[in-house]
């Protein structure tokens, strides 16, 4: 099947996140050698900002500290590297609450 592809901001508002991303395929874990994310936010005119990953366990990666410095829509493109040759990317929305200056 088609990969899944699913994103959590944690703390999900605007300055440094940590972006876990969820990979799937039908009900099972999608694996991958590489993860990485490109982030834009239209709006306030910033990015791409890009973010390796670490995997944590099957099926889920993890970005670290990503200055998300805006809130608003962002989209955050996800290229997922299977092998030498063989990528799939997809662009999954997210949207974040303003920082602590509203």
């Amino acid at each position: 099947g088609d990969l899944d592809v699913r994103i959590v901001a944690d703390p999900g508002r605007a300055g440094p996140n940590t972006v876990h991303v969820y990979l799937s395929r039908g009900d099972r874990s999608a694996t991958a050698d590489q993860v990485r994310l490109s982030a834009v936010n239209a709006d306030a005119d910033i990015g791409p900002i890009s973010a390796p990953t670490t995997r944590a366990e099957p099926g889920h990666w993890v970005a670290e500290s990503v200055p998300l410095t805006a809130g608003g829509d962002w989209a955050v493109r996800v290229i997922v590297r299977r092998g030498e040759f063989d990528a799939d990317d997809a662009v999954v929305r997210l949207r974040l609450r303003g920082g602590s200056g509203g």
